[in-house]
Formats: structure tokens, sequence, C-alpha cells
């Protein structure tokens, strides 16, 4: 289970990525300003720092979503709480923990928010919720909305994660047609120079194998992604993602 320790690297590391991202090559439309949430209670421990987004068009439908993510990740602890309580496991508590990381520049954002929690059992879950946007405009966007249409580039990266999986066997048997069921809509996020593709916990692989992710660095898709993400994306530096 991951827990306060983390939580407190991932302070530190978004601060660092911050100074880096948000600086030269950006505009001012995006406005960030981070809501804390928590709570101490006998059988529950709640600790999030949530990104409350503003400043440009769609922040508000984008705060929504996130809203809307976080509030079911309470009610699921509050509900194992009172499932502690109810049982009288003293020494027990259900947890959340939450803070985020975000990519900035030219117009495009990715942002993306970790979570874990423990709810009971023989050890907790973490995920991440990622949300690339253009901040001129409001769109959110799609993992098929990166690539030029009909340039091909979308069927090349399917196919690198493909061969990937075929050639580690900490992949499930089933992982390729869980991939495929995905339809190219993949969870994903921009890290600088660097496009991710991730799967969540127990999607393709154990939980020992964590969160799968294959990273797709820029210079190997300049004849496949629009201009706008070329542009924003040429230059930057990745950061560590530390749940990947």
């Amino acid at each position: 289970m991951r827990k306060s320790i983390l939580s407190v690297v991932l302070i530190i590391s978004l601060a660092a990525f911050c100074f880096v991202s948000c600086g030269d090559g950006s505009s001012s439309k995006l406005k960030i300003k981070t809501e804390e949430i928590t709570r101490s209670e006998d059988f529950l421990e709640i600790d999030m720092k949530i990104p409350l987004l503003g400043g440009f068009p769609g922040a508000e439908e984008l705060n929504k979503l996130i809203d809307e993510r976080v509030s079911a990740s309470i009610k699921e602890v509050e509900d194992a709480a009172a499932e502690l309580e109810r049982m009288n496991r003293r020494g027990f508590r259900a947890s959340l923990n939450a803070n985020y990381q975000y990519f900035y520049n030219d117009d495009i954002a990715s942002l993306w928010i970790y979570m874990d929690n423990y709810t009971g059992g023989a050890h907790g879950m973490y995920w991440l919720d990622s949300y690339t946007f253009n901040v001129a405009t409001g769109e959110i966007y799609s993992f098929k909305d990166l690539f030029i249409e009909d340039s091909h580039g979308f069927d090349q990266i399917v196919a690198k994660i493909m061969k990937e999986v075929e050639d580690d066997d900490i992949y499930f048997d089933t992982a390729k047609e869980t991939i495929a069921s995905y339809q190219g809509n993949f969870n994903f996020l921009i890290n600088g120079d660097e496009l991710v593709v991730y799967f969540p916990l127990y999607d393709i692989a154990p939980y020992v194998a964590g969160i799968r992710s294959f990273t797709f660095e820029l210079e190997h898709l300049l004849d496949y992604l629009k201009p706008e993400f070329i542009e924003a994306m040429q230059g930057q530096e990745a950061v560590d993602i530390l749940v990947l």
C-alpha cells in the first residue's frame, strides 16, 4: 500500500515540475489552485490535494469531471470506514491520498491526478486520472485526436504496444485482447517531450507489475502528431511520474 510518505514526495516533485514546465513558452491562460481535502477519524484518513482549474474555456467542465472522480473515491473509503467501524476493527483505517502533476506549453496542457486508497484486504490500490486539453479552445482531447488523419501514427503505436506485450511474459494471456477492446480510447498523458499510454492495475498484468505504461518520445512521433502537439512538446523535459 502506498501511503503518506509517497504523497510527501509527490508534493516536492510537483513543486519542481511546475517550476520547469510553467514558464517559457506558456501563455497565462491556465490557472491552477490546489484544493486540500483532509480528514482524520478513528477509521478514516483522507489527505488529498486536488487541482481546481480556471482561466480558460472548458475549465468548469474539467472541474466537474475531476469532482465526480474525487467524490466517488471519497465515498468508497467512507463506506469502507463505516464497515471497519461496524466490525470494530480497531487499528485499521480506510485511507485516501491524492496529488497531481501537469505539463503546460503553447496552449496544450496535460494534467494527471494520482490517487491511492486502502479499503481493507491485503493491500491498497493506486491509479491515475489524466486529462489533456487546449486552454485556448477548451477542447478535451481523446488519444486519437493527437494524430494527423491518415498518418497511421495511431496504428504504429498500437503495433509497438502489442509487440512489447508479446515479448514480456509479465502480461496476462488476455492482454492483447484487452488492449484491442479499448478501440483507441487509451488512457494517456503528455509529459514534456514524451507521450505516455498507460493501463490501470490488473488491466493487462498482475498487481505486482503495477500500472503498465508505454512511453513514446517526440522524435519518433514527428510524422504522426498534429503540429500543435509537436510545437508544445518540442524542447520540453519530461519529469518522473512516481507511479509509473
